[in-house]
């Protein structure tokens, strides 16, 4: 069997090589298709299968675990945390503490178990209104921001936005601004 360019060059239509062919060998290939002539390169080129091949443990998936409690009993259990590791009041937890938490305890806490949750759900829902907007004060002047701005944690507030906010409902908040951090409060209506 030839491929479809040595026939065609063999037929006059092309020349050896690489390039596009004519619109008179198309054609000719076309008759001689029609005719049962089959070349080398009618099958399509089979591409090989690649296979993924894993390295290293899997990592199990702690993200059901409430951080709160894994922070709580790593930093009250030094001891059962493998050589080296500390738990600090802040920050991320390494994967060997969850580890831990979960071989050493009865019953793991879940973040469905937190008081939080309960009151947000996984994804917070809105605490305000996208109709709210923030007032406060800055050198003396009134600065009214939306809701988009951040809750800051900073000075102790959730971090969320502010139409998201977790704070509890009487307390201060502090928005972060291109002004700074100010202290504001919601505006219902026309305060």
């Amino acid at each position: 069997m030839v491929t479809k360019r040595e026939w065609l060059v063999t037929q006059g239509l092309a020349k050896p090589g690489r390039g596009k062919f004519s619109t008179a060998a198309h054609a000719a290939l076309s008759r001689a298709a029609s005719e049962g002539m089959t070349f080398d390169d009618d099958t399509a080129p089979v591409k090989p299968v690649v296979k993924i091949k894993t390295v290293g443990p899997v990592m199990r998936d702690f993200k059901d675990l409430s951080p709160k409690a894994v922070r709580a009993w790593g930093i009250e259990n030094p001891d059962l945390l493998p050589n080296g590791i500390t738990v600090s009041p802040a920050g991320r937890i390494n994967v060997a503490v969850y580890e831990a938490y979960v071989a050493n305890v009865d019953k793991p806490k879940t973040r469905a178990e937190d008081a939080e949750h309960d009151l947000f759900g996984e994804t917070p829902r809105p605490r305000f209104d996208e109709s709210i907007s923030f007032k406060g004060e800055k050198d003396g002047k009134t600065v009214i921001i939306d809701g988009r701005q951040i809750c800051s944690a900073v000075t102790g507030g959730c971090g969320y936005s502010l139409w998201h906010c977790r704070c509890p409902q009487d307390a201060r908040r502090h928005a972060m601004t291109s002004l700074g951090i100010i202290e504001v409060s919601p505006v219902y209506g026309r305060d």
